[in-house]
């Protein structure tokens, strides 16, 4: 198992690491480059009316980090379908598929480090945009005075879990389009699966969550009626709830997606 998620993570881990140097290089830049001599000068608007060189460099390196932020997510979900796609179902798919260790192993361990992968970026786009305000970040500012520490430590965890969920069902999806069931047109075939899985675990999650958005609306009104620390009391008790079934719901969908890309992997595909 370790032996394959240390050939998972150096497969292409060099492209990574270079787009998330350069988010925090301009992140860097932008804090103490040219908003810091902003900051200094106070110029913002030059002798001959425009704008000043400090604030134009800032307006380019925000536009260059946004281009990155925006690049970083749509290049590791890319990079992330395609060495699925082509260590599975291309040429290569025959020697991975012949590995002297199950499918659970192999589709685990694709699983962890493409979910790592893309947790890395979102901490990489948060870091930098930490690095780039100027403000205290306590936890007062952040979350104010009321916020259960619980909440927050359940919530990281839900999001983790509702990666890996989501990167299974990205994975049972190329995988059914590469069964004898789809013999052409597979890019048309996945955006329809994937358009119909979605609905159909939005309908479902929505079923589960009826109750507790019941209890939002019912929160709505009792703001105005409430104290402060008694309305803080009741949104962490509806929040906690709220994170509590996302995880719960997070976690059914992703055994499902599992065990039905499990099941298609041994069974039902063709190889390219």
């Amino acid at each position: 198992m370790m032996k394959l998620l240390k050939y998972e993570i150096r497969r292409g881990y060099e492209q990574y690491i270079i787009l998330f140097i350069a988010m925090l290089v301009v992140a860097v830049l932008v804090r103490f480059g040219s908003f810091s001599q902003i900051m200094n000068e106070g110029a913002v608007i030059s002798e001959d009316g425009s704008l000043s060189i400090p604030v134009i460099a800032a307006i380019v390196l925000l536009m260059i980090y946004g281009l990155l932020v925006f690049g970083s997510v749509i290049f590791v979900g890319l990079q992330i379908l395609r060495n699925f796609n082509t260590s599975m179902f291309k040429s290569q798919g025959y020697l991975t598929l012949t590995l002297p260790v199950s499918t659970s192993k192999l589709l685990i361990s694709k699983t962890l480090v493409a979910s790592l992968w893309f947790g890395l970026t979102v901490l990489v786009i948060f870091v930098s945009s930490v690095v780039m305000i100027d403000i205290p970040l306590t936890w007062e500012n952040v979350f104010g005075t009321h916020f259960d520490m619980g909440i927050l430590l359940l919530g990281i965890f839900e999001f983790m879990v509702g990666v890996l969920q989501t990167v299974l069902c990205a994975y049972m999806i190329i995988t059914f389009v590469h069964t004898k069931y789809i013999k052409g047109h597979r890019i048309l075939a996945a955006i329809i699966a994937y358009i119909v899985v979605s609905i159909v675990q939005m309908g479902v999650t929505y079923i589960f969550q009826s109750d507790l958005i019941h209890q939002v609306s019912l929160f709505g009104m009792s703001v105005t009626t409430s104290s402060t620390v008694e309305t803080m009391d009741l949104y962490n008790d509806i929040l906690l709830k709220d994170t509590a079934m996302q995880l719960a719901i997070a976690t059914a969908w992703g055994a499902i997606y599992f065990f039905v890309c499990k099941y298609l992997l041994q069974r039902k595909i063709e190889l390219d």
